[in-house]
């Protein structure tokens, strides 16, 4: 496998972790803004 594909297969992870990352410590936020208005 030529080498840029597999930087672009880990930057695509990396990216990836980071948003489920930020979605998960959003989603507390979102749920406490919804218990408490």
């Amino acid at each position: 496998m030529p080498t840029f594909t597999n930087n672009m297969l880990s930057a695509a992870f990396t990216w990836f972790v980071q948003k489920n990352l930020l979605l998960l410590s959003l989603l507390p936020l979102i749920k406490i803004k919804e218990i408490c208005p």
